[in-house]
């Protein structure tokens, strides 16, 4: 048995001394090896955070790492020399059988001053995520323990009250928490608990480049084995429901927020008429768009026998309010002219967010638009590359950032690439069909996948954006 455990040893400081410093403890060129000692240390067996062992001890940790058919001797359990104080730690032992050098490595991966890991750490750790989570639809009760608030991410910009304390349960409702939010869908409650900020640390790591990546690798396969991710536990369908299962958003409307604000420069200040898609969800943001009499809004109709506007909406261009406090076209973007020629209506503004991956004829759709809008009119146009199946009722395709220039050029629109941006990228793309919105990061961290100008956009955003004007004359020149 002595000549096993000197064979093992032997394997471990082998693979431990590999060609160009790489180890199996760091799958990479140019990384240090382990120590000898710690390679030792592990071969006898020591349990964690202890600097003498007896034999049986040393025997429980092999059967624990599933060496039981290795005995160390008494000479060797004597030997043992000293190790590092380590704490415990149940996951990376009990889940991922690492031994103290593994351990030591990771820790000091995530401690040493000015490596990337511990920048990252820091990072990490100096920037809480928003610490909302959803406990509640209006009308039912609320769990919480801290703080809990009021409202909903639909209907525009996100809009909820000031928190209240809160201990054990709170009633969801508009009284409450004194609400003054004018009606909207999807009214919940949230709650930021006070225990949760005590599970802001993960420090795991096995053999990949760091412990961290095999960590997390390890987490995906458990989790998902449990069902729990994607957060909504399923795996092949209801996609849709990505988007916002954690109650904290969804990555789409965080990027587009943004944009939105930043592009309300480039629209005109005074009334004018203006379409959205419906729901109808930012209109009423923009100063030109905020009286009802201007807002067109175009709710699907698939059959060219019910097209139509809705009663005494308009005539001749000039419009009265409807009965309902705005206009509702029942069309398709295909036919828009169609519909529209009774009326003689025409726009200059259009807010298009996230609706060309639904539209089944996407480029005869744009002309269509186009020649609905009047010289000069300006479009705010966000489509995504990234996103799971949500069809309502159907969803047929993504766009590049060179797709999206094609569609809008083709069609006659004036594209200034300075004016278009992205939001998301690689990792927001994991965190999207995870389930994890914007509020499971920091401010910051959903700042830095934000990118304006063409040349800027990553390989992997979400959402591709871009102000685009029709030009007033065909010889005028579009801005770069």
């Amino acid at each position: 048995m002595a000549s096993m455990l000197a064979s093992v040893l032997g394997f471990i400081a082998l693979q431990a001394s590999s060609v160009a410093g790489a180890t199996i403890l760091h799958r990479g060129a140019g990384n240090k090896t382990v120590k000898k000692d710690f390679l030792t240390a592990y071969g006898r067996g020591l349990l964690y955070g202890k600097e003498e062992f007896t034999h049986e001890e040393v025997l429980q940790q092999q059967k624990f790492l599933g060496r039981s058919n290795v005995q160390a001797s008494t000479k060797d359990v004597q030997a043992s020399t000293k190790a590092s104080q380590l704490p415990m730690m149940p996951i990376e032992q009990q889940r991922m059988g690492l031994d103290p050098a593994q351990i030591q490595a990771m820790m000091a991966e995530l401690t040493t001053p000015g490596s990337a890991l511990g920048q990252a750490n820091n990072f990490v750790r100096s920037h809480p995520n928003e610490g909302w989570t959803w406990c509640a639809n209006a009308g039912q009760p609320c769990a919480c323990n801290g703080q809990a608030r009021y409202g909903a991410h639909e209907g525009g910009w996100p809009t909820f009250t000031a928190p209240i304390p809160v201990t054990g349960s709170i009633s969801c409702d508009a009284a409450t928490f004194a609400s003054t939010i004018a009606h909207r869908g999807a009214f919940h409650c949230q709650c930021s608990d006070t225990s949760e900020k005590a599970w802001q640390n993960s420090k795991l790591r096995f053999n990949s480049v760091s412990y961290l990546q095999e960590a997390w690798i390890q987490m995906t396969r458990v989790l998902a084995a449990a069902k729990l991710l994607p957060f909504s536990g399923d795996r092949s369908w209801k996609g849709e429901e990505l988007f916002g299962v954690r109650g904290s958003g969804d990555q789409f409307r965080f990027y587009m927020d943004i944009f939105l604000k930043e592009s309300a420069a480039y629209l005109p200040q005074t009334p004018v008429n203006c379409i959205e898609w419906g729901p109808m969800a930012y209109l009423p943001q923009f100063p030109a768009c905020a009286n009802p009499i201007n807002q067109f809004i175009l709710d699907f109709e698939g059959d060219v026998n019910k097209m139509h506007i809705d009663s005494n909406a308009c005539n001749n261009g000039q419009c009265v309010p409807a009965p309902n406090g705005n206009h509702h076209m029942h069309c398709d973007n295909v036919h828009l002219p169609q519909c529209l020629a009774p009326t003689a209506t025409t726009f200059d503004i259009a807010i298009n967010t996230n609706v060309w991956e639904h539209e089944k004829d996407p480029f005869e759709a744009m002309q269509s638009l186009y020649n609905v809008m009047n010289p000069g009119g300006v479009m705010l146009f966000t489509v995504p590359f990234t996103a799971p199946y949500h069809g309502v009722p159907f969803d047929f395709y993504r766009y590049t950032k060179s797709g999206v220039t094609h569609l809008l050029e083709r069609a006659g629109w004036c594209v200034p690439r300075s004016r278009m941006s992205s939001g998301g990228d690689f990792v927001g793309d994991i965190a999207l069909f995870s389930g994890v919105g914007p509020g499971d990061f920091s401010a910051a961290e959903n700042l830095q996948s934000y990118h304006r100008g063409y040349d800027n956009i990553p390989d992997g955003p979400i959402v591709i954006m871009g102000v685009v004007r029709k030009k007033r004359l065909p010889t005028d020149a579009c801005p770069p």
